[in-house]
């Protein structure tokens, strides 16, 4: 007996999922569904036959930074979907045998370029994916009537998927632009911030709601929407940490080292606290962050920014005695430091970043006005976006005052 379920898609993306294709695609702002809606028609694909199905990212480090999350969500989101899927911590597999591989691209491309049978991949936040990744992923796709699905939020006008897909589409390829107008389940909480950008004329309207491609060749960060105050002014906050951007060279041309301390307020505005910045190798930076950690104790969460070549450091205060007692994690970047950095610009335009006045948070703020893709110097924009990201995803408890 022939099963008849009812599937909703946003209309633009039915001629994408219509018929005979290599390539299907979508790209654009927020809020438009595109990855959700992709998720969906895959785990449609894989009931239908079974299939292996590739789900890569440039960046991948845990199943915890792929689409596993996204393709569960959009599975359980139908009954007839759910029944016909089993759904672990790292896996996912249909009844007939289709299953589901989650991989990033950067650094898993051997394991990728060995694998047989994929019929289609599926590349989220294809904005980053390098040209060599799209050059080693593109000919491993090749079962008879394979396909490579991408999604992505446009940034760089010239970035490698830009110009493979927008500005010389491939034979074969359906690829749309879908934002938040196409989107006939856009979700009021959205809509919300939507029209807050909208009405204030927010500089990121275009690109973040409207899939425009970002001007990131200057002027990302405006200093005058800093709101300074006093020490006295800052209310109690429902969460504070420390975070350091860390560098490890005295040279005057090298990157500097940041350290600031950031607080989310019960009312939900940010405060930050400029703290440090300087040029010095890891054992005297590693005395710096215990001298400053130890003056607020209080503050018991520190973050590091933690690319592959500092997890040694990063191991090592984990274990420094003078830190027991202090919450210590790792950061790395899955997105280019534009994209990192996008939502904690966001805040600071529409007014809800403060920052307690003092001649080194003047320093930051320096630095971060000069913020682009290809500035000297990005170690205290990296640290204030970062510092921001940890209280902006905690509940925590409140701190009358770390001072």
């Amino acid at each position: 007996m022939t099963q008849t379920v009812r599937l909703e898609l946003p209309p633009k993306l039915i001629p994408v999922f219509t018929g005979d294709a290599r390539y299907r695609g979508a790209y654009g702002g927020r809020g438009s569904g595109k990855s959700f809606s992709f998720a969906k028609m895959l785990a449609v694909r894989g009931m239908i036959e079974p299939i292996k199905i590739l789900c890569c990212r440039e960046l991948q480090k845990s199943i915890r930074d792929s689409v596993h999350a996204e393709v569960r969500r959009a599975i359980e989101s139908e009954p007839w979907l759910e029944s016909h899927y089993e759904i672990g911590e790292s896996f996912i597999r249909g009844k007939n045998g289709t299953e589901f591989l989650f991989r990033g691209l950067k650094h898993n491309i051997s394991e990728i370029k060995s694998m047989a049978g994929v019929k289609i991949a599926w590349v989220e936040e294809a904005e980053i994916v390098s040209e060599e990744s799209w050059q080693l992923l593109i000919p491993t796709i090749r079962e008879e009537n394979s396909e490579i699905w991408l999604t992505w939020n446009p940034k760089d006008e010239h970035s490698p998927t830009n110009l493979r897909f927008l500005h010389d589409s491939p034979h074969r390829s359906k690829i749309v632009q879908l934002n938040y107008n196409d989107n006939p389940w856009f979700p009021d909480v959205l809509r919300e911030e939507m029209e807050s950008d909208r009405r204030r004329g927010s500089i990121f309207f275009n690109h973040i709601w409207e899939g425009g491609f970002l001007d990131s060749s200057g002027g990302i960060f405006d200093s005058s929407w800093i709101k300074w105050v006093k020490m006295s002014d800052v209310p109690p906050c429902r969460d504070m940490v420390w975070f350091f951007d860390m560098a490890y060279s005295e040279d005057e041309k090298a990157d500097r080292s940041a350290g600031l301390i950031t607080a989310r307020a019960n009312d939900g505005r940010i405060f930050q606290f400029g703290h440090y910045v300087g040029r010095h190798q890891y054992p005297v930076m590693k005395q710096k962050i215990i001298e400053l950690t130890g003056k607020y104790p209080k503050v018991r969460r520190i973050g590091i920014d933690s690319t592959m070549s500092q997890v040694g450091y990063l191991n090592d205060l984990q274990t420094t005695r003078e830190l027991a007692g202090f919450s210590i994690v790792g950061k790395r970047h899955n997105t280019n430091k534009i994209q990192n950095a996008m939502p904690y610009i966001s805040r600071c335009e529409s007014g809800i970043v403060h920052w307690v006045d003092s001649p080194m948070a003047r320093e930051f703020i320096k630095e971060m006005g000069t913020f682009s893709d290809d500035c000297l110097h990005d170690d205290c924009m990296d640290a204030s976006a970062n510092g921001y990201e940890m209280v902006s995803k905690q509940t925590g408890v409140t701190v009358t005052s770390a001072y």
